[in-house]
């Protein structure tokens, strides 16, 4: 029905899906964003802060990033804090964030899918 996929690659998590509007995803990537800030560890406060969302350019997709900070530079240590390092084990704060809205996303994206098969 559907096609979900996540990709993970160094810090930036992708979530893509077919046949949703942009609305949607554009919602859908502000929930994971709020969600990834709450449970983002706090040091000086700058990866929470560097927690974004862009659309992917063919529209089918959103990106919830963390680590890039225009004009700043970049919060080069998220995929440290993400997946830890040999010395200092991990703090998720992005998958765990993607989780926590993924069921009720899916259900919302079912509801999209069965209002434009009408």
């Amino acid at each position: 029905m559907e096609n979900y996929g996540v990709e993970l690659d160094g810090h930036m998590l992708t979530v893509t899906l077919e046949r949703a509007s942009k609305e949607w995803l554009r919602q859908m990537g502000r929930e994971i964003k709020a969600r990834a800030r709450v449970l983002c560890p706090v040091g000086t406060g700058a990866l929470k802060r560097s927690i974004s969302v862009r659309m992917v350019r063919d529209g089918k997709g959103v990106q919830v990033v963390a680590g890039h900070k225009k004009g700043k530079g970049p919060v080069f240590y998220a995929h440290m804090v993400e997946f830890g390092t040999r010395r200092a084990r991990a703090h998720p704060f992005l998958r765990p964030a993607l989780e926590a809205v993924r069921l009720r996303a899916m259900g919302k994206l079912r509801d999209i899918a069965e209002r434009d098969l009408r």
